[in-house]
């Protein structure tokens, strides 16, 4: 079957060069989207993980700028006083196969993160989306909570001070149901 299906696509005219880079691409893409309930981010890209409940898919793009970073000073977790290597530039999550609204606030100062996690909650219907990022003094895990469709709170410590280094913010939605 490979060698046939080599030859259809060899039929079309490309060359071996540009087949090897598309079979490189498909490859990528079913390494990236994973049923698992934790995987590591290590490079740009889309992810999906998913515990059949709670689905997660979150994009990765290059924070880096050619030129200087106009918004070096801002960010807070994963990268200090410079632009952060990747940020963080989109998270999607559905929950019973529905959409869950996530503000971009709630993700957009998420610098250099490096392994995304679903985490069950013990009462019916709460999750947590548990991100961890940065290194040494700019290390940080954040979770963000979830009840059903609902986003709760996003809770960000610090990793080597999370007593003393964190912020939390909470979501209060007025939802039409």
């Amino acid at each position: 079957p490979i060698a046939q299906t080599y030859l259809r696509v060899k039929s079309l005219g490309l060359s071996v060069g540009m087949i090897r880079e598309i079979a490189f691409a498909l490859l990528l893409l079913l390494s990236l989207s994973v049923d698992a309930t934790a995987i590591s981010l290590n490079r740009a890209g889309i992810t999906a993980l998913s515990d059949g409940l709670v689905k997660v898919t979150l994009g990765l793009e290059s924070g880096r700028t050619t030129g200087p970073c106009p918004s070096a000073g801002s960010w807070r977790w994963g990268s200090e006083q410079v632009c952060p290597e990747q940020r963080i530039s989109s998270l999607e999550v559905r929950y019973q196969r529905q959409a869950v609204f996530i503000p971009y606030s709630a993700f957009a100062d998420l610098g250099n993160p490096s392994s995304v996690a679903i985490e069950r909650g013990s009462s019916g219907g709460t999750y947590s989306i548990k991100i961890v990022g940065g290194e040494a003094a700019t290390s940080y895990v954040v979770v963000l909570k979830f009840k059903g469709g609902l986003l709760l709170e996003k809770v960000v410590r610090h990793g080597e001070f999370p007593a003393s280094a964190w912020e939390k913010t909470l979501y209060k939605f007025n939802v039409m149901q």
